[in-house]
């Protein structure tokens, strides 16, 4: 069997032409009969608990569906095991909507539901959250040592990577940070919604 190496060679991408013109449809954009939309509603503060979420103003839009919160929200699973595979990495995993707590600036506290998109996002701009803020730290050098991190690999290793890098021609190591990014559908909004 022989390999074949595509690095540095261009590819066609049969749907390149519709999306640099356009024309290409997202998933966000196919309408079907009962299609629900969701909005999600971001924490304003980085660490601390919900004292109270209002949704009341938020459920009585019409066309709204339901509004999920921690206190309001379908059973999930009890066990950080169950929300893991063979490739996740140690700790606890983030469960969004599972407790009052905040753990990071932009934290989803709410999920509106509603017929239209336009509906759940001017219903999530009536969701109101009272919080009882903790002290957070934001400086990552300062915390960098105190970061939860893996020594072993999750996959077994093929071949001999260390070997490989100390005979290389050309190294790079670096570092590089990039903030935090949802990507989905739609675009990406500074406030955790998604725009169209």
């Amino acid at each position: 069997m022989t390999a074949t190496n595509h690095l540095g060679k261009p590819t066609s991408r049969i749907d390149g032409h519709a999306k640099v013109t356009g024309a290409a449809k997202y998933a966000a954009e196919y309408n079907v009969p009962g299609l629900a939309h969701g909005f999600v509603v971001s924490s304003a503060i980085a660490k601390g608990r919900i004292k109270r979420i209002h949704t009341d103003d938020a459920v009585a839009v019409e066309g709204v569906l339901d509004v999920f919160t921690h206190e309001h929200r379908p059973a999930l699973a009890p066990s950080d095991e169950e929300y893991k595979d063979e490739v996740a990495p140690p700790g606890s995993p983030f469960r969004p909507l599972y407790a009052d707590q905040i753990h990071f600036s932009g934290q989803p506290v709410a999920l509106v539901v509603a017929e239209e998109f336009e509906i759940a996002r001017f219903a999530a701009s009536l969701v109101r959250a009272e919080y009882e803020p903790q002290a957070h730290v934001t400086d990552f050098d300062a915390q960098y040592e105190r970061a939860i991190g893996s020594t072993q690999p999750h996959l077994p290793i093929r071949g001999n990577p260390a070997e490989a890098f100390d005979q290389a021609v050309v190294r790079v190591q670096a570092e590089y940070r990039m903030p935090v990014e949802h990507q989905s559908d739609g675009d990406v909004r500074d406030d955790g919604g998604l725009g169209r």
